[in-house]
């Protein structure tokens, strides 16, 4: 595996999607390798805006008085621990659940997560983001003036098992 794979991911946008489990998880030890702090979500059981925010609140160590909106969370997401050397990872699985139940909310946690990555790089930082997607389809609408695009590892249809529909 390449030891830019951080490089590759963030060369295509903010967001990165993954169909196959076991190169998700093959990038995530990659990722835990080489020092970056991750934050790992699974969307699976995200099924209110409570459950959601509540995730974000314990997977991130929000403080007590974090308020439990979109705003909360810009504003909170600017203090987290990114760990020894500034790398943030931040993965959520089954992110085509939470999608499928609540594409509003789920794009605007997308924007939140690209705005930080955009901060992090101004700052000589890198704070990447992936979701896993059960759907090889799995299209959505785009992040932080980017196409949502597949890790690079699985840029084509066949790679996820889609064969060519011949448009």
């Amino acid at each position: 595996m390449s030891s830019e794979l951080d490089v590759k991911t963030l060369h295509y946008g903010t967001v990165a999607k993954y169909f196959n489990k076991e190169l998700w998880c093959e990038h995530l030890d990659w990722y835990k390798a080489s020092g970056y702090k991750i934050y790992s979500f699974d969307a699976e059981k995200w099924y209110t805006i409570d459950d959601v925010f509540s995730g974000i609140h314990e997977i991130f160590s929000f403080p007590g008085y974090f308020g439990r909106n979109w705003g909360a969370v810009d504003d909170c997401i600017t203090d987290i621990d990114t760990g020894e050397n500034g790398k943030v990872l931040v993965s959520i699985e089954n992110f085509d659940l939470w999608y499928g139940r609540d594409a509003n909310n789920a794009h605007i946690f997308l924007e939140v997560l690209a705005s930080r990555t955009y901060q992090s790089l101004v700052h000589g930082k890198k704070f990447v983001n992936i979701i896993h997607s059960n759907n090889p389809k799995l299209n959505i609408r785009d992040v932080g003036a980017h196409s949502v695009h597949w890790n690079w590892a699985e840029w084509d249809q066949k790679s996820r098992g889609i064969e060519n529909s011949g448009f």
